[in-house]
């Protein structure tokens, strides 16, 4: 899935041939695991030994080295255009395109630029493959849930033949949005998120004491099987939250809404900005007309009531079989 992601992420980011090169993909996923890795790394050592040990250790220049190799032929045949054309250019839609254009002084050149979009690349490698791991677990729910699979192709098929593949129509897609969700909410990565580190020391209305330093953070599984905000939490329901936003006709069931009930991307000012972009693409993905089914027939836990759905012995992704074409737009 990483590798789905970054691909179909790369799209914006610069668009068609390159984010269908098989090295650029790969660079992007091993700029995004060295940063990481140095960063620990770092953290480990006095600070004033961390210029020597980043040098010595840090992979990050060869990288940026071979990024540039893959930018620099795209930036330049896109100046060209652009000074032979003149004003009748019509620039690429793509998130490279937009840097050229706001890019001043040394931003323009060729490194900056690439460095940017390899940092662009990190955040939502990183930050994306939190969001879409649950993605997976979606699958492995419509595998064994195939009875879901005709109510949400039939949704896709007569919202996409109204709306055609955008904005509006992917916003219209409220069973494929509440599926996604409730993936989420069953097969959440952990059990604690929005973790936090106390700056000085707290009381809450409670009496609850917390002391300076230390960390806190949020019980995500209490709250996504909570008996009192969802009837029988246990269970997988596809269209869960699509059946609670017709009863409320209430846009705070979408997948990008935030509450004290729902913490996957969240909450209220420090929760995720990327989580329209993020929703976009998994909604994408999901509406596109893939059949799944699982490797082997035979005894699996019930998909209904467990976190997630195991084939015989594996609970890996492995176990899934999908067959379909390119995803819409030809990602």
């Amino acid at each position: 899935m990483t590798k789905v992601v970054c691909r179909a992420t790369n799209r914006t980011i610069v668009g068609l041939p390159l984010c269908r090169n098989p090295d650029y993909l790969e660079l992007t996923t091993q700029f995004a695991a060295d940063v990481v890795t140095m960063s620990s790394i770092l953290r480990l050592v006095p600070p004033f030994l961390r210029p020597i040990i980043n040098h010595l250790f840090t992979k990050l220049p060869q990288r940026l080295q071979r990024g540039m190799k893959h930018l620099k032929p795209i930036i330049d045949s896109r100046r060209e255009e652009q000074e032979k054309i003149g004003n009748g250019y019509e620039k690429p839609l793509d998130f490279l395109s937009w840097l050229m254009e706001a890019a001043q002084g040394e931003e323009q050149t060729i490194e900056n630029l690439t460095r940017r979009v390899l940092v662009v690349n990190f955040a939502a490698i990183t930050r994306l493959r939190w969001e879409f791991q649950p993605f997976v677990h979606a699958l492995f729910y419509l595998a064994a849930l195939p009875e879901y699979i005709g109510p949400l192709r039939a949704e896709v098929e007569e919202v996409i033949e109204r709306e055609g593949w955008s904005k509006e129509a992917l916003d219209q897609m409220h069973k494929v949005d509440s599926f996604i969700k409730e993936s989420q909410r069953k097969t959440s990565l952990g059990t604690l998120v929005m973790v936090r580190i106390a700056k000085e020391d707290y009381t809450f209305a409670d009496g609850t004491h917390i002391p300076q330093g230390t960390t806190v953070g949020v019980n995500l599984a209490q709250a996504h099987h909570d008996p009192e905000t969802y009837e029988n939490p246990k269970e997988f329901d596809g269209f869960r939250f699509a059946k609670m936003r017709l009863q409320q006709d209430s846009k705070k069931y979408d997948i990008v809404s935030t509450s004290p009930e729902f913490f996957t991307f969240g909450y209220e000012r420090h929760a995720c900005p990327g989580r329209y972009f993020a929703a976009c693409e998994l909604k994408i993905m999901l509406a596109h007309n893939y059949d799944v089914k699982t490797e082997n027939e035979g005894p699996r836990r019930d998909a209904r009531r467990e976190g997630s759905v195991s084939i015989g012995e594996r609970s890996s992704g492995q176990g899934v079989e999908g067959n379909g074409s390119e995803l819409p737009g030809g990602v």
